[in-house]
């Protein structure tokens, strides 16, 4: 009879028992939820950032650019009387212009619109009224004055159909009038009869002296350039070129930025006083800054955070509270300088 020695094999012949197994599960399902988790909180970390950066450079953006637009107030127009303009359609008066025309929205937005001359360059040369243009008249006689290319006369700047604004710059406390060429016959004369944008009679409601000056809509580009928020928090942009005719069709409408919550807009005189838009005392001739202050949210909202509360008020305007739920939000605030306006002085 043979007998055989019994030796107890070696584990990794003889397999896992299912408690290690079960053990090893639960380790990986640990593991697993950590790395699951900590790379959910990334994704909704990295989604804040983006969207706190994105919101960041929309109020960036709409700081830029309003204060690059603002900045040229006046601009070609800073000896322009009261800094008013007279405008009329064939119908009579309408609401006239202002080189700066604010609006004060309460608790809600302001809104501003500027005047200013686009032409880059002074083509070195200046048109004014050569003799006494009194209010029973619709002919107005021009001279040239400055250096005037030999080779140019009046009939290539004026043309029938250009509007103009004719203001006299030694009096600050009178108004420009705007009116419209219905012909123009060498050497020096413009005609402005009834129709069109002259009034019904076709004479102007104001007298302007020898050396008044004529300027062209068209050559010296004027255009205006409003800012403005809309019902979707959007900063909206409008330029209108004041050569043509009147509004819509003249009009070109951009968003500048969006998620603004709260535009707010102050202004400085040269008395060193701030007022808000409608203020007493708010003359646009003595405007010398604008503070430009706005309130830009997130996107979209995040259920898990509580919300922000922000509101421009006191020294930055008068603006109502910001705080929807969700929302991350930020202030930016600026002083613009019009130095064209300051040259008045």
């Amino acid at each position: 009879m043979t007998c055989e020695a019994l030796t107890a094999q070696p584990r990794s012949m003889g397999g896992y028992t299912l408690v290690e197994v079960l053990v090893v599960i639960v380790i990986l399902a640990v593991i697993s939820a950590g790395l699951s988790t900590v790379f959910i909180t990334g994704q909704k970390e990295y989604g804040v950032r983006e969207a706190t950066i994105r919101m960041q450079q929309q109020a960036r953006q709409a700081m830029n650019e309003m204060e690059r637009e603002l900045k040229n107030t006046g601009y070609g127009l800073m000896d322009m009387g009261d800094l008013t303009v007279k405008v009329y359609k064939s119908s009579g008066a309408i609401p006239s212009w202002q080189v700066v025309e604010a609006s004060d929205g309460g608790t809600e937005p302001d809104s501003i619109k500027v005047l200013y001359s686009g032409a880059e360059s002074d083509v070195g040369y200046d048109y004014i009224v050569s003799v006494d243009h009194p209010t029973s008249s619709a002919l107005m006689l021009v001279s040239a004055v400055g250096s005037v290319p030999p080779s140019r006369t009046l009939n290539d700047d004026f043309i029938k159909g250009d509007l103009f604004l004719v203001y006299d710059p030694s009096d600050p406390g009178k108004p420009a009038t705007r009116f419209q060429a219905t012909n123009v016959t060498a050497p020096d004369k413009i005609h402005h009869n009834p129709g069109g944008y002259n009034p019904s009679g076709g004479t102007l409601d104001v007298a302007y002296g020898v050396g008044s000056k004529v300027l062209n809509l068209r050559l010296m580009q004027a255009k205006s350039v409003s800012y403005s928020v809309d019902a979707r928090q959007n900063l909206i942009k409008t330029v209108e070129d004041l050569s043509l005719i009147d509004p819509p069709a003249n009009q070109r409408t951009k968003i500048v930025a969006s998620g603004v919550e709260d535009l707010q807009i102050r202004y400085q005189f040269k008395d060193g006083t701030w007022k808000n838009a409608g203020d007493p005392g708010f003359v646009a001739k003595d405007l010398r800054a604008i503070q430009v202050s706005i309130i830009v949210r997130t996107e979209k909202p995040d259920p898990r955070y509580p919300g922000q509360s922000l509101q421009l008020t006191g020294s930055y305007g008068n603006g109502g509270v910001k705080n929807s739920a969700g929302y991350r939000r930020m202030a930016m605030s600026t002083i613009i300088y019009v130095r064209n306006l300051g040259f008045r002085d």
